[in-house]
């Protein structure tokens, strides 16, 4: 009897390895799934920010033209007016 009990105790340790075991691979591989979805999130995201961030400078560029551009079009528009309401009269 106690060969036996100490048989099974044996094999239930074993069995009780083996399931650790395959409880820490599949741990394992949802912890690398879930950080490579991560990962892939995280490049989509610096893809997306890098393409926003080329936008914002292109429109700050061009805000920034007509900034300079905008006393030189208020200027010929107060001549153009100036010279119609002179023909006006």
């Amino acid at each position: 009897l106690a060969i036996s009990s100490s048989m099974t105790l044996c094999c239930f340790r074993a069995y009780q390895g083996l399931v650790l075991e395959k409880i820490w691979r599949t741990y394992v591989e949802l912890f690398e799934r879930a950080l490579a979805d991560a990962r892939a999130t995280l490049k989509k995201q610096k893809e997306r920010t890098s393409k926003l961030e080329a936008e914002l400078v292109r429109i700050q560029n061009e805000l920034e033209e007509l900034k300079a551009r905008h006393p030189q079009q208020l200027s010929k528009l107060r001549t153009t007016l100036t010279k119609k309401q002179g023909e006006l009269k």
